[in-house]
């Protein structure tokens, strides 16, 4: 993924805004282990994505211009 589509990346997961969003402020956040589930993660890593999800500066993007 090209560095520039990337919003906010921890040691786990990146997060970036959907191709095709549903809505204003669509964003993916995905593992950086490929994994069948979220589940699936050793709990470090489960951990670690949904700090992200929780992240505040993911608030702060202007989604309109990005998405």
């Amino acid at each position: 993924m090209p560095a520039d589509r990337i919003w906010i990346e921890s040691e786990h997961a990146i997060a970036f805004a959907a191709d095709t969003p549903a809505a204003d402020g669509h964003i993916l956040i995905v593992p950086k282990e490929h994994v069948p589930s979220v589940h699936a993660l050793p709990m470090a890593a489960q951990k670690g994505v949904w700090a992200l999800v929780s992240e505040r500066s993911l608030l702060r993007h202007d989604f309109r211009s990005r998405c």
